[in-house]
């Protein structure tokens, strides 16, 4: 076995002569990776000699094709947390990605400790491994499986040993032609307290049982392992912090000479600006080492950490240098990216270089190449900094100027080039040649805008006060209030229009929580916000917030039908604060009689018990209520409307900007111009309900007697809410919630069954009574996980409440009913310019939906079917008076910037989440493979995201609603698939495949 050693460099000796470069190399249908990209009108910079081709076996020839690789992972190229069915889509679409960047072999990581990872669902199983080989076969690439090297190699106390029995069973079941030891780096040898000779002598003997085992389980096949860059730094001339001979016992050399591997998988590739592991140099030493030895080379770019951007300092061809260099040495098969889908999170075109690059050698990507400015695509602009760095490419090998100073190009022709500016208008001129791209950019020095309540505040002690700013974008904003410092971070909007991510400035939203009320109400002072930015700072002043005093306790009398309250006594002329001479029943509900029902109490009424509260009538249909423990206008699908003629007591009044409020003991807030006060209200006992009847004909309908207009919650459960991208703890990650609960503030007893026999949303029903917090729940539990489709609620003539929720609809469209609403028009053309308008795109998308939609046998209610205004509130009225089955109002996105694009889908309440992400994901399909196929866009400009907010149009309950972003209408590209009927055909495709996807995921 071989021993520790440094290796001496051996000066100018060992020239092998090159054989023959493979001829009968599998799937030679490309021009690429470690062809000689380098033809003779090649760059300068790239004009070296290629290293020597080294003689290689058949049978590695036969397996290992020249040209580029793609390493594809379980996990993060493709789905496998999915069904079978999204799973083989991932794999084919990924394989797909990859033939797109000119890949000639894959890399298949699916194996999971020792096995192929399967994916199972609805009865359907796949075999991620067994599929993913066989549809690269199929579509001509070299399948390459790689095994974790913790999967076959084991490391206890007593020493290193490999598992060559799992490796062996593997390869009998997949027959693989090329297989991969991965992740050496990986192993840890802290168990095994050993000398390091004697630690690389047994990893050295376990490699070579399993060389030794895949090749008895498979005559013939390629095995290979993966590496570290650096082998040894004495001897590669490096300075790698991790060399895979000392560092990791792995003595790769060795197993190079005494022929234990056929090829080496380099993991990974240095960045160009590496000092101290020069790519040029490493690549040109395992170059000759692999001529000595006839193994075969690929080496792997780890493409999320070469991609450009602005504080990284990389130029959009990095990758494609690091390419081009790899490839001047001929042992080198090819290059591999380590994730096809990481290249779609490119900001600045890289991956244009990439794909330009593999498919064509440099030639190509010089024939590619132009003047372009990549990172300030608009030629006007406002800068809020008083420097700034132009990103941009240009034609290699011709000059560029900008303000007659030269520009320092990349061998690619890409550049970075910092700039002063000085405040006020400043012009700036790139040339080239002929070409010129010259700017006007405005230095704006304002850092804040405004900040908010700037009116005084009255707020509850111990409520959260919420402080909001608008302000430069990547600043460090902070508030003081109280003497306390609150930090402030993105968020905001209004109900209408999200934040603009592509502004200079944007809302900041930070939560102070302020002190606990006391005998008084106090004013505890103003607050000011500080804005830092680029060295400067700024500030601004908001209005003062006073601190209510504590408000009195209200108890409330609990009376069952089985104790009913002394009618006859007198009540005290007191205003609620105290006890209760009706002394609390410790008996639950039960069956009571109608007649108990028979007459509704009102606080304008003697209701048998004593004292007189502070109380409100909801006089607004549905009134929306927000969160009682915060002080700002923000609502949130966990606070439902209020019914209109609910009664509830006030505890206090408090005010955020322009808006009043009065703080209700069921712990919400709602308008005061949505109530109408009682001032002097008598007591209510505590309520009882009881099931009057119910029903699963059509939808589910149950009707429930109440002694009084109690105030309703509805909760899903389980179900986990986070913070969304405005910073609102109201979006989710998916619909988890197996029961809806209907909770009855101040109700002490329930009875009555309700039948769910007929229903195939609900398998069973339960009254659930908490006396100690007089709050009593129905809880209606769901057939499928996740499975709900709205409801709507009313309190009925003789007071009862009757409860509607939808039923399932099935898997296919026929029977839907689909409400479509196309944004804006009339008055209102919204978002857009003369190039184009969102009114008209969103009302011909809208229209193709509705005739796709019909042809499948849906009805579709249109709230616009012409150039016509309908008002916010009017959209919002038809969905709770026409009562669809799922609601989708049609937009367009717009932004100060240009260069903003992509499709967003936006929902309110949890169980409107699915259909959102289906339409969405969709929509991003289609402009990845269709409308923007072949072009440097990437899925990390057009998916945007599928995200929680609390747009007016879906505000409902009574079904799925979402509104989606189909595109900007400020962007060329864009908006150019928008107002194009052909491309908005696509789109309208892309939306009815969504709602089918929605469909059956809940069939």
């Amino acid at each position: 076995m071989k021993k520790l050693r440094k290796e001496q460099w051996v000066a100018l000796g060992l020239i092998v002569c090159v054989l023959g470069i493979v001829a009968g190399c599998v799937a030679l249908r490309r021009s690429i990776g470690s062809e000689k990209p380098q033809s003779e009108g090649v760059l300068d910079a790239l004009q070296e000699s290629v290293g020597e081709t080294q003689q290689v076996s058949p049978q590695v020839k036969k397996s290992l094709p020249r040209g580029a690789g793609a390493w594809l992972t379980a996990g993060t190229d493709f789905p496998v947390k999915t069904s079978a069915e999204q799973a083989r889509n991932g794999i084919d679409e990924a394989l797909d990605h990859a033939a797109e960047y000119g890949a000639a072999v894959v890399f298949l990581d699916a194996v999971k400790n020792g096995e192929a990872i399967t994916v199972s669902s609805a009865g359907d199983t796949v075999d991620v491994l067994r599929y993913a080989i066989d549809q690269a076969s199929k579509k001509g690439f070299q399948p390459v499986v790689c095994v974790p090297a913790a999967d076959v190699i084991q490391i206890s106390e007593q020493g290193i040993a490999g598992k060559p029995e799992a490796l062996s069973a593997l390869c009998k079941t997949y027959q693989p032609d090329v297989v991969l030891i991965s992740g050496l780096k990986s192993l840890s040898f802290d168990l095994w307290q050993a000398s390091d000779s004697a630690r690389q002598e047994a990893l050295t003997k376990a490699v070579e049982q399993l060389h030794n085992a895949a090749d008895e389980a498979v005559p013939g096949l390629v095995f290979g392992v993966e590496s570290s860059l650096v082998w040894s730094n004495e001897a590669s001339g490096t300075k790698a912090s991790y060399e895979s001979l000392t560092d990791g016992f792995a003595d790769i050399k060795g197993w190079m000479e005494e022929k234990l591997i056929d090829f080496v998988y380099l993991s990974c590739a240095s960045l160009t600006t590496d000092q101290n592991v020069p790519l040029k140099t490493v690549t040109a030493w395992w170059n000759q080492v692999a001529v000595d030895t006839g193994v075969a080379l690929y080496m792997e770019h780890q493409v999320s950490g070469s991609l450009s951007n602005e504080a990284n300092g990389l130029l959009p061809d990095e990758l494609a240098v690091q390419m081009s260099i790899v490839a001047q040495n001929g042992a080198f098969f090819g290059s591999v990216l380590d994730s096809v889908s990481a290249l779609e999170e490119a900001q600045y075109g890289d991956n244009a270089f990439v794909k330009n690059y593999l498919t064509g050698g440099a030639d190509n990507v010089k024939k590619a190449a132009k003047l372009s400015i990549l990172n300030y695509p608009d030629l006007k602009f406002t800068a809020k900094k008083d420097n700034l760095t132009f990103f941009g490419t240009s034609v290699p090998g011709t000059e560029v100027t900008c303000n007659g100073k030269k520009v320092t190009q990349s061998p690619f022709g890409c550049f970075s080039y910092p700039l002063s500016l000085k405040k006020g208008e400043n012009t700036i001129r790139f040339i080239q040649g002929n070409e010129e791209l010259r700017y006007t950019v405005i230095f704006d020095e304002t850092l804040i805008r405004s900040v908010a309540p700037m009116a005084k505040t009255y707020a509850s002690g111990g409520s959260k006060l919420e402080i909001t700013a608008i302000a430069v974008r990547d600043a460090n904003v902070y508030a003081k209030m109280n003497g306390t410092t609150v930090r402030m971070k993105p968020g905001g909007g209004d109900e209408e229009e999200p934040k603009q991510e592509d502004s200079n400035f944007i809302s900041y939203i930070g939560t102070y929580t302020l002190p606990k009320s006391q005998a008084d109400a106090r004013n505890i002072g103003s607050f000011t916000v500080y804005v830092t930015y680029d060295g400067r700072t700024a500030q601004m002043k908001g209005g003062s917030v006073t601190v209510n005093a504590k408000p009195p306790e209200i108890d409330i009398p609990i009376v069952t039908p089985d104790t009913p309250p002394n009618t006859t006594k007198d009540p005290s002329d007191t205003t609620q604060g105290g006890s209760s001479d009706t002394k609390p029943d410790s008996t639950a509900g039960g069956g009571a009689s109608n007649d108990y029902f028979a007459k509704q109490l009102t606080p304008y009424q003697n209701n048998g018990v004593p004292g007189f509260a502070r109380m409100c009538e909801v006089t607004s249909d549905d009134a929306e209520t927000l969160p009682g423990n915060t002080s700002n206008d923000a609502c949130g699908p966990t606070y439902v409307p209020i019914l209109k003629g609910t009664f509830d007591y006030i505890i206090e009044e408090t005010s955020y900007g322009s808006n009043r409020y009065y703080k209700l003991k069921s712990g919400r807030r709602v308008y005061q111009e949505d109530v109408k006060e009682i001032a002097k209200g008598h007591m209510m006992p505590s309520n009882s309900v009881k099931v009057k009847s119910s029903s699963t004909k059509g939808d589910t309908n149950i009707t429930i007697a109440t002694k009084w207009k109690v105030p309703i919650d509805v909760a899903f459960t389980p179900q986990k809410y986070v913070n969304s991208s405005d910073n609102r703890p109201y979006a989710v990650n998916s619909f988890t919630a197996q029961s809806v609960d209907f909770i009855f503030h101040y109700t002490a007893s329930a009875s009555g069954s309700v039948s769910l026999s007929g229903s195939n949303a609900f398998s069973k029903a339960e009254w659930i009574v908490d006396k100690n917090n007089l709050k009593t729940t129905l809880r209606l539990h769901l057939k499928r996980t996740g499975a709900f489709y709205g409801y709507s609620m009313k309190y009925n003539s003789d007071g009862s409440l009757t409860i509607s929720l939808k039923n399932s609809g099935g898997t296919s469209l026929s029977g839907y009913t689909i409400m479509l609403d196309a944004g804006h028009g009339g008055s209102d053309p919204g978002a857009g310019s003369s190039a184009g308008w969102e009114a008209p795109a969103t009302l011909a998308i809208a229209k193709k939906v509705q005739q796709k939609l019909q042809s499948a046998g849906a009805t579709v209610i249109m709230t616009r079917s012409s150039d016509s205004h309908v008002s916010l509130e009017a959209r919002h009225d038809a969905i709770r008076s026409k009562k669809p089955d799922l609601f989708l109002s049609i937009h367009c996105d717009a932004a100060d910037s240009s260069s903003a694009m992509g499709t967003t889908g936006y929902y309110y309440t949890p169980y409107s989440y699915d259909l959102a992400s289906s339409i969405h994901d969709r929509l991003v399909s289609t402009y990845r493979d269709q409308i923007y196929k072949g072009t440097s866009v990437t899925v990390s400009k057009i998916d945007r995201g599928t995200r929680f907010y609390p747009f007016r149009v879906t505000r409902v309950q009574e079904c799925p609603a979402v509104l989606i972003e189909y595109g900007f209408i400020t962007n060329v590209n864009d908006r150019a698939a928008l107002t194009n009927s052909a491309k908005q055909d696509l789109l309208a495709q892309a939306t009815v495949n969504g709602i089918k996807d929605y469909l059956k995921a809940r069939g």
